[in-house]
């Protein structure tokens, strides 16, 4: 099958309010999504890898004490994702390559502006952010000079234009 962009549309100010929480509904709620995904993230580590669960935990608790291990804690920030955002119909990104991701300036790598450094991680996902005050008009003609196939182009201004529509931003995961 290969690679390819999973793109969420998705407050970023709303996501990094779930990350040091304290309000036990959303941590119980959010906690629900994370177990679905627990026991796959859990096969797919080392036997020295601290359990999923564990991970979502500590962004709960804002906390970060597996620095080596960004790829899990970004896993679960995808699953924060999927219950805060929407994914986007990405059918011309999927398989695709994330080479022009990272020529575009605009789009922040593994930072979603968070209080605590979340560490990146050293393999997949890769995480391209992009927030609404870079979708400018500027970055739309960048767009058009950088991405080449017209139909992932139209796809990704779609997404873009959505996003500003709902007032959110956008988080792609390459894996």
């Amino acid at each position: 099958m290969g690679y390819g962009i999973m793109p969420y549309r998705v407050s970023l100010e709303r996501l990094r309010s779930r990350l040091g929480t304290q309000d036990e509904a959303r941590r119980q709620r959010l906690k629900g999504v994370c177990l679905k995904k627990a026991q796959d993230m859990d096969r797919l580590g080392s036997s020295s890898a601290p359990k999923f669960m564990e991970i979502v935990e500590e962004l709960f608790n804002g906390q970060i004490k597996h620095e080596q291990y960004g790829y899990l804690y970004w896993y679960a920030i995808k699953c924060f994702i999927t219950d805060l955002g929407v994914m986007l119909d990405n059918s011309k990104w999927y398989p695709a390559s994330a080479d022009v991701f990272w020529e575009i300036e605009a789009f922040a790598l593994y930072n979603i502006g968070t209080a605590i450094k979340i560490p990146d991680s050293d393999d997949f996902p890769v995480v391209f952010v992009l927030s609404q005050e870079n979708m400018t008009q500027d970055f739309i003609q960048t767009l058009s000079e950088k991405v080449k196939e017209q139909g992932q182009l139209l796809q990704l201004t779609a997404w873009v234009k959505e996003a500003k529509l709902y007032q959110q931003d956008l988080v792609l995961y390459y894996h």
